[in-house]
């Protein structure tokens, strides 16, 4: 890709932005459907399955695509061994995965569980062979072409599959069948995108060494975060069973799915573009508070809202069946700020190559969340999801801690980037609040209280930005709205242009 190594970025994002918006839209209006028809305990089934499916998909490649994302140089026969070693853990992956089927059915108790491991056992291993085919896409920062991948694999799985399937009453396995038909449409397409090659002569295995090493420890690392992002559920599931863990289940979805979008638009591009200049520090300390100012501007107010409007939008989304959901998801939300952060502190860590130095700090909240819900879990899912936002903030604390250091930033710099995105939350959580006391009384419907909010928390976001001193704002609105107002019309330009300072010719 041509351009300056910010102009990539940026492009990289917009179309990572474009994917995550059709995604977003897809998977919510999938999930909406799909909680209509199947009971809770479906998935709370799929919900177990994927717990222990996610550990082989965290092991895939045992992370060899992200260190050849982060390698300073790269060889074609370096690429080759690599496609070697992806091919040999795919197998290794199906293995470990489908090893897991029988004692995951005896454990819940749920014989459908053993069938339904070995199938996404299967698409695992796909995604494991085709690891290096994506990785070189993103080391090129070409996320044009990921999003005509993953958006035809969204579509014609988990959307077109998962629904017709469901309809047609296949219960569970139509959420099985819609994940194995993602991963099949994703290989092929990478595969057209960048061929499978190899070498049967591998010489020299230093390069490869290196590659394993680092990939090894990211994917220990990405490991010890999994379990402890889904002990909750693990614990959940075996104590209250699979209706009990259907609820949690779909509040936790929630509250994933902007986090789990975010993470799509941000992290992958980052690291990415981080890798690309890890030993310019002065560099690396700008751009990364650039992206917390203006993260933290978009998505805390995201959070907030959704935390004062729990019940319009679980009732509103899934039905009122699923009020047992709507505490859980309010508990959940108050944890989404913290993750935010911690989204977007990993990619430098890993570019930087200080990988080992995080997972010490994983493995530490690894233990405090397994410690936390096996005590929590007699008192109630509240519980449970109360020592999962209280381990969130314990990690940000020394994820921080240590990027900071790297970084040599202080604490208040560090506060201070975030300081526009808190205070717009905060006066965004006040109108919604006074708006959904009112609302509530005179508007019986869930769904239209839910849209209604919606509106007012978009118009109390455009406020927000409008109201707040500029001081306050720190600049954020208008380096942001520098590089996208060019995209908006005329008009709508020329009435930011009364509130802030735009240049003439904006663009990438």
């Amino acid at each position: 890709m041509s351009g300056s190594h910010t102009q990539r970025t940026l492009r990289s994002v917009n179309w990572n932005m474009l994917r995550v918006l059709v995604q977003t839209v897809v998977s919510l209006g999938v999930a909406v459907i799909v909680a209509r028809i199947l009971p809770p305990a479906d998935f709370g089934v799929m919900a177990i399955a994927l717990i222990f499916i996610g550990l082989a998909e965290i092991l895939s490649g045992m992370g060899v695509g992200t260190a050849i994302v982060q390698r300073a140089e790269l060889s074609e026969r370096l690429i080759r061994q690599a496609n070697v070693l992806a091919l040999g853990f795919a197998a290794v992956l199906f293995l470990f995965g489908a090893s897991l089927a029988y004692p995951a059915a005896i454990i819940f108790s749920e014989p459908r569980l053993s069938s339904i491991l070995v199938m996404l056992a299967a698409g695992i291993a796909l995604v494991t062979a085709t690891s290096v085919s994506r990785a070189l896409i993103m080391r090129d920062l070409d996320f044009r072409s990921l999003f005509f991948v993953d958006t035809a694999a969204y579509l014609g799985g988990h959307a077109l599959t998962v629904i017709v399937l469901a309809y047609h009453g296949f219960g569970v396995w139509s959420l099985v069948l819609g994940a194995l038909v993602a991963n099949v449409i994703s290989a092929v397409i990478l595969l057209w995108l960048r061929p499978f090659r190899i070498t049967l002569s591998f010489g020299d295995f230093s390069q490869l060494k290196e590659l394993a090493g680092f990939g090894g420890v990211m994917s220990l690392n990405g490991l010890l975060n999994y379990l402890a992002a889904n002990m909750d559920q693990l614990v959940i599931g075996q104590a209250w069973g699979q209706s009990a863990l259907g609820y949690y289940n779909r509040a936790n979805h929630l509250v994933n799915l902007p986090l789990a979008k975010l993470a799509s638009v941000l992290t992958s591009v980052m690291f990415s573009s981080y890798a690309e200049i890890q030993f310019d520090i002065p560099r690396l300390r700008t751009v990364f508070i650039r992206v917390v100012s203006v993260t933290a501007l978009l998505i805390f107010p995201v959070f907030s809202a959704l935390t004062v409007l729990a019940e319009p939008v679980v009732l509103g989304l899934y039905g009122e069946r699923w009020q047992e959901s709507v505490i859980l998801f309010q508990i959940l939300c108050l944890g989404g700020m913290p993750r935010v952060l911690l989204l977007l502190m990993g990619p430098v860590i890993q570019a930087m190559g200080h990988v080992r130095a995080e997972l010490r700090l994983q493995a530490v909240y690894m233990a405090v969340v397994v410690i936390g819900a096996l005590s929590a879990v007699s008192y109630g899912m509240e519980a449970v999801a109360v020592t999962l936002l209280l381990s969130a903030m314990l990690l940000f604390l020394l994820m921080a801690k240590l990027l900071l250091s790297l970084l040599h930033m202080p604490w208040q710099q560090f506060a201070k980037a975030m300081l526009p995105g808190v205070l717009l939350s905060a006066f965004v959580s006040i109108i919604d609040l006074v708006g959904l006391r009112l609302l509530g009384g005179l508007i019986d419907s869930f769904p239209l209280l839910l849209l209604l909010s919606i509106v007012l928390s978009g118009i109390a976001f455009l406020a927000g930005l409008w109201i707040l001193p500029e001081r306050w704002m720190q600049g954020t609105p208008e380096w942001l709205l520098s590089r996208y107002a060019h995209r908006l019309p005329a008009p709508i330009r020329n009435i930011l242009g009364r509130r802030f300072t735009l240049p003439a010719h904006s663009g990438e």
